[in-house]
């Protein structure tokens, strides 16, 4: 009977928690079922689709169905909020990318909703290079970028005015046709440097240095000035920056100088502290007058420039021209440029006329007719050894003077080897600056002494 309690007492226990089970179950998948019925509402309601940026958390508000995608980005200090609709199926990695390029991610506050028709946002694929560009030359201070239906606006600081226009002409290439596009980008207030440019034609050359802004290192204005001075060739040593002011002398100088040797021979320019500085060599006696004349015609004002002659002729009406630089009684006589067919070539260093691009060891093609002379005079006398000297004026160090000047003789020696010549007929040796021929003190002096010689080798 005890026995037969126990189990049934079991029983019961057993039975009551099977029970427990099964009501808790029941209840958890009404109430699940609750759940989904009210979800299913939820979305039948509202069918757009929240995406969260794995970035910061976004709204989970969906908004009503609009006609077309938009944006609204703004960066205030180095926080970033950024609202974004896009249609279904439209990818905004690539925007994404570029903003965590140039902030850290606790700084964005990114939100992207997908309820805009199929066929908007024509203009997603050029967003993010455009982006970037505007990041990368943004100056301190807030930005407004706003993209809504056919209404774009920016609103930013640039560090400078080629930034401004690079930025405006993005803006009109990738919202183009049909969208009404304003910007406000305010150039940030810096202090610029005023430009300087000195130019000096001698011989084939144009030596230029100075400092101009950085939108005339890709010009052609340089090209036309190289035209005016009478130069086929150009050494240039300008510096280039965006802290550089444009001003009307150079503008003038470089588009509407007329050709200076039509006054006289080795014709400078100098433009410094708001001064145009025009000189010749000439035994013209109105060579001064005429360039005056012309000048006088110009948009210049007559206090903005000065002409000078190596007679010590001036224009009267400027400040008095400094004394024509003077060449040192010791200088030795300037060297006749070889001609290798018909000098002798002999233990006496001769000049031989080659040129290169300013500051590398490419032979200008115009150096090609003397090196190809040279090898016809080579070829034609095989015991003939040549020493190649390479020479440099004292600009930079004496360092880098050598291994130029050394670069520049084995460039000749190259092009005699490959146009057949044995290498063992032939040695480079350069010198760098340590023989002058020249005073470096002067312009022409340092181009006398930028130069290739040629002699005789010990084994001829």
């Amino acid at each position: 009977m005890t026995r037969n309690s126990e189990a049934l007492s079991w029983i019961s226990i057993v039975a009551s928690f099977v029970g427990l089970v099964v009501l808790t179950w029941l209840g958890m998948s009404e109430k699940s079922l609750s759940n989904a019925r009210d979800t299913l509402s939820e979305r039948q309601e509202h069918p757009a689709e929240i995406q969260r940026n794995g970035v910061t958390p976004a709204s989970e508000n969906p908004s009503p169905t609009v006609e077309t995608a938009g944006m609204k980005l703004q960066i205030t200090g180095e926080q970033v909020a950024v609202a974004l609709n896009l249609p279904m199926g439209k990818s905004d990695s690539a925007l994404r990318k570029v903003l965590l390029r140039h902030f850290p991610p606790a700084a964005l506050d990114y939100e992207i909703i997908r309820n805009a028709p199929p066929q908007s946002a024509a203009w997603l694929g050029g967003l993010p290079d455009l982006l970037d560009q505007l990041l990368d030359a943004r100056a301190p201070g807030d930005v407004q970028f706003f993209i809504e239906g056919n209404r774009v606006n920016v609103t930013a600081p640039v560090t400078n005015p080629r930034e401004k226009l690079a930025m405006e002409g993005a803006l009109t290439t990738v919202f183009d046709t049909g969208f009404e596009v304003s910007s406000d980008l305010d150039v940030a207030a810096t202090r610029l440097q005023p430009p300087i440019l000195r130019a000096a034609s001698t011989g084939n050359v144009l030596e230029l240095s100075g400092r101009l802004p950085e939108q005339y290192r890709q010009s052609d204005k340089l090209d036309r000035l190289k035209v005016a001075m009478g130069a086929g060739f150009v050494d240039n040593a300008i510096s280039y920056a965006d802290d550089v002011d444009d001003s009307a002398l150079i503008d003038f100088v470089t588009r509407q100088l007329v050709p200076l040797t039509d006054y006289g021979e080795n014709p400078s320019i100098d433009v410094h502290d708001g001064k145009l500085r025009i000189t010749v060599s000439s035994s013209q006696p109105d060579a001064a007058q005429r360039l005056q004349a012309w000048l006088a015609s110009s948009d210049l004002d007559a206090s903005a420039y000065e002409v000078i002659v190596d007679n010590g002729v001036n224009n009267g009406e400027a400040a008095a021209s400094e004394p024509a630089a003077t060449q040192p009684v010791d200088q030795p006589a300037a060297q006749a440029a070889v001609t290798p067919d018909l000098m002798p070539i002999d233990q006496t260093p001769r000049l031989l006329e080659v040129t290169f691009a300013y500051n590398s060891f490419e032979l200008y093609p115009a150096s090609l007719t003397a090196l190809d002379r040279l090898v016809e005079r080579l070829s034609g006398e095989p015991s003939l050894a040549l020493v190649i000297e390479g020479h440099t004026d004292s600009t930079g160090t004496p360092e880098v003077n050598l291994y130029v000047s050394q670069q520049r003789a084995d460039a000749v020696r190259k092009y005699l080897m490959d146009s057949g010549i044995e290498g063992d007929r032939l040695v480079a040796v350069g010198f760098g600056d340590t023989r002058p021929i020249s005073s470096n003190s002067t312009r022409v002096g340092r181009s006398k002494n930028r130069r290739i010689e040629i002699r005789q080798g010990e084994n001829s």
